[in-house]
């Protein structure tokens, strides 16, 4: 109601002038039945909140920063499953096996890779557990940065109204002096009409403004993840206290620069996994069976029944005879760590430049800043109420 019905009042009622012109019964009738609608509507009531509470509320409602919680949790998770033993086989014969009499037989065998697989395994689910935990950081990071510019958007988009408004007063002000003049016969009509035209150009200035209004107040509520008509607490625009910190300090704390580097300890984890999955697999057995009939032990015929069981353990030793895969892995691994490194003295030296270049043009918008307010401004007033009052008195054409 605030940002769209007011604006469309203050338009249609600023732009008439019910003394000269006649509406319509139908024109009339419809504009009471918007009226009408828009009072029984469902309206939100408008809260403020500081950027504080803003900040806070995006972090702990934010779908975003949901999303990359589960993915920590996941990576979590996957750390227990870091050691993937595969399963045990087991199987069973019956038959003529050995001799002509039926004999069952049973047998279990484990594999497992070399030991270094699994240590090397567990340490790259622990890395990517903590890549996790850093993008998680810069989401968060991320996402307080985007509140806080919609935030101090809101506020320089409510002040620019302000002052749009003001800049009404002044014209509307300007066009009552001008309808006087022509009536006097000092001024002629040319000059009334650009006076209006500069009023609606004001008018139509202060409705854009409102619906800017309204698509950063959208914004932060999809920020925020809330249905809640959310407007800044602070009234105006003031000036924010910043300390100059040296160039190596906004690296050093900078949330994807940290990042960054963690994927530089994934490629190293996942080089060191490669380098072990060459090494040699181990697989342990045992067979138990029965062997039915008459046995020679040391010149002695003996009978076994289906009661004696023959046991016999085993161990199997594989290894890599063609490396050139096994090689070709090892290969990308290096290099993908390789690229993580490159990509971190990239982004280190954007970071320096791109921090450069923020900071000259900080100091020169507060150059501007501290010229306006120390000179354009308090002349800008000056000028504003000598040149009214001369336009009134006629020194002014």
């Amino acid at each position: 109601l605030t940002l769209v019905i007011l604006p469309v009042f203050y338009l249609f009622f600023s732009s008439f002038s019910f003394k000269t012109i006649r509406m319509r019964k139908s024109m009339i009738f419809s504009f009471l039945l918007m009226v009408g609608i828009f009072c029984f509507l469902p309206v939100r009531a408008r809260q403020q909140i500081s950027l504080k509470d803003a900040i806070g509320r995006a972090l702990s409602q934010n779908l975003s920063i949901r999303s990359s919680e589960y993915s920590l949790k996941m990576q979590q998770a996957l750390v227990g499953a870091s050691v993937d033993i595969p399963k045990t086989e087991i199987s069973g014969e019956y038959g003529q096996i050995s001799s002509y009499s039926k004999d069952n037989s049973f047998d279990v065998s484990q594999s497992f890779a070399f030991p270094t697989v699994y240590t090397n395994q567990k340490k790259l689910a622990g890395e990517h557990m903590k890549n996790a935990q850093l993008d998680l950081l810069k989401v968060k990071s991320d996402i307080a940065t985007q509140v806080k510019r919609v935030y101090w958007n809101m506020v320089y988009l409510m002040e620019k109204q302000r002052l749009f408004q003001y800049e009404d007063s002044l014209i509307a002000n300007f066009v009552k002096a001008t309808e006087y003049r022509v009536k006097v016969g000092e001024s002629k009509e040319l000059e009334l009409i650009s006076a209006r035209t500069q009023a609606m150009e004001v008018k139509n200035q202060i409705a854009s403004l409102s619906s800017d209004l309204c698509i950063a107040q959208t914004k932060i509520q999809r920020l925020l993840n809330t249905t809640d008509v959310l407007f800044p607490m602070e009234s105006a625009l003031r000036p924010v206290a910043w300390q100059l910190f040296s160039a190596q300090e906004s690296l050093s704390g900078n949330p994807v620069l940290k990042l960054i580097n963690q994927q530089v300890a994934v490629a190293d984890a996942e080089k060191r996994l490669e380098a072990s999955r060459g090494l040699p697999d181990f697989t342990f057995g045992f067979t138990s069976q029965t062997i039915r009939g008459i046995q020679d032990i040391n010149g002695v015929e003996r009978f076994f029944g289906s009661g004696y069981r023959f046991n016999s353990a085993r161990l199997s030793i594989s290894v890599p005879l063609f490396y050139s895969s096994f090689k070709a892995r090892n290969k990308a691994a290096r290099l993908r760590a390789l690229m993580a490194r490159n990509e971190v003295e990239n982004y280190s030296h954007a970071v320096l430049t791109d921090y450069q270049m923020l900071l000259d043009e900080y100091v020169k918008q507060q150059n501007s800043v501290n010229y306006y307010h120390g000179q354009v401004v308090p002349e800008a007033e000056s000028i504003i109420k000598q040149s009214g009052e001369s336009y009134r008195q006629g020194e002014i054409s």
